[in-house]
């Protein structure tokens, strides 16, 4: 199993992603602030703060 770090956006901490465990879309929580993460791309390994869709009758 390949681990990777990758930096959260907020504080900055590494998080550790490992690959076969974490793909693309994964959501998480970052162990320092609590942010909701969503892994972007594993090669680099990159997070973004994860998006949540609310669903309207218009969609």
């Amino acid at each position: 199993m390949t681990l990777m770090k990758a930096l959260c956006p907020e504080c900055e901490c590494r998080i550790d992603l490992r690959l076969g465990e974490h793909e693309m879309g994964t959501t998480l929580f970052c162990p320092e602030c609590e942010t909701e993460l969503e892994v972007i791309t594993l090669r680099p390994p990159l997070l973004d703060y994860a998006t949540r869709h609310t669903w309207t009758e218009a969609d």
